[in-house]
């Protein structure tokens, strides 16, 4: 009885840090975005539309991951 409170307690303990960790990752990355980064090339007017919206979903996916 005691040995399976430890282990789903050792359980909780190690998913509670991932969830840690996830948030750190947030807190971290969200500070990181810079658009012009995003966009590379200015003169390229014809794909700069979509590397700038998938900049912005690929960030956008890995917060929510």
């Amino acid at each position: 009885m005691v040995n399976g409170k430890i282990v789903h307690l050792r359980n909780f303990l190690e998913k509670l840090d991932v969830i840690r960790k996830r948030y750190e990752d947030i807190e971290v990355r969200k500070d990181q975005f810079n658009i012009f980064t995003a966009m590379f090339d200015e003169s390229d007017e014809v794909n700069l539309h979509s590397q700038f919206i998938f900049s912005i979903s690929k960030q956008a996916m890995s917060i929510a991951i």
